[in-house]
């Protein structure tokens, strides 16, 4: 990954009346990179997205394009980016391939080769000819990520962008967009309410709410960073199991079934708890653990607020 960021957010700020909806955010994004950016419903994520493209005005603070402030020399800075923001734009009227040439017009110097090249990144060969109002929504989504990518751009900004796409396409999505962020050496950006999707996707996570930037992790130390473990034993003797662990993990937590004790431990305890109760003469049947996924720590990191 490039120690240069292509995207920065330095100190951004929005405040729409009295209310302040996006609060000193700062933020780098580098090339090679899927940023996800997450948030609760009202949190600032949106409004933050649309000042990154120039859709609301910025009220403090800058946004840098690779190194170019968007505010200072808008038509440079944007001339580097590529996006779809809630829905992309087409005229359903045209044909696929119709819809990508008028965009690449608006583009600059695009050539044919460059246009064959993204009908077949984005899977449409055999659609491309069709008019779009027959193009159901993943297909539309697809389009438009064609438009986004067309003047091959080293920052590409998301707004739900696999809204529509059945599993299948959802997959195929997610592989095309890591393939662009690391072999194309793009930095990108993407919203998602799919938690799931994001922990696979991404490099690194932040999560706003009340228009501050709360946490950045990377995915990997977003839910692992305490190597958490919920380990459940099945056991012969859970009255016996309980008191092992009271008395010799009383700091960890626990709850107890009918044949079962579920203890909340790190995952190099695991042992010591085993050892213990085989040495109480405990059978052991069997042995589960689960770790923290994305999605527990993202209710665990907003107090249980969803997401949009």
């Amino acid at each position: 990954m490039d120690n240069t960021p292509m995207l920065q957010l330095k100190n951004v700020s929005k405040t729409l009346g009295s209310k302040v909806v996006v609060n000193d955010i700062s933020l780098d994004i580098h090339s090679g990179e899927i940023f996800g950016l997450l948030g609760p419903n009202g949190a600032g994520k949106t409004t933050t997205i649309r000042m990154l493209v120039g859709l609301l005005s910025i009220t403090e603070g800058k946004v840098l394009m690779n190194g170019v402030n968007i505010e200072k020399d808008f038509e440079l800075a944007i001339s580097q980016v590529g996006a779809i923001i809630e829905n992309p734009e087409l005229y359903d009227y045209l044909t696929g391939y119709q819809n990508l040439i008028h965009f690449s017009r608006m583009s600059g110097n695009v050539s044919k080769e460059r246009i064959d090249e993204i009908i077949q990144m984005i899977g449409l060969e055999n659609a491309i000819q069709a008019r779009v109002k027959t193009y159901s929504l993943g297909m539309r989504q697809r389009l438009g990520l064609g438009q986004a990518l067309m003047h091959s751009p080293s920052i590409l900004i998301l707004d739900e962008p696999t809204n529509g796409l059945d599993p299948s396409g959802i997959r195929e999505f997610r592989q095309l967009l890591i393939k662009l962020a690391k072999k194309g050496k793009m930095a990108v950006l993407v919203s998602s309410h799919l938690l799931a999707e994001m922990e696979m996707m991404c490099d690194r996570i932040g999560i706003i709410q009340h228009g501050k930037l709360i946490d950045v992790q990377s995915v990997h130390d977003f839910v692992e960073s305490e190597k958490k473990l919920t380990v459940t034993f099945t056991v012969d003797r859970v009255d016996l199991a309980e008191q092992t662990v009271q008395q010799e993990f009383d700091n960890k937590s626990y709850s107890v079934s009918h044949k079962a004790i579920e203890v909340h431990l790190e995952y190099n305890q695991v042992p010591q708890v085993t050892k213990s109760l085989v040495e109480k003469g405990i059978k052991i049947y069997g042995i589960t653990s689960t770790q923290k996924t994305l999605e527990d720590k993202f209710l665990e990191v907003t107090g249980g607020k969803p997401i949009v």
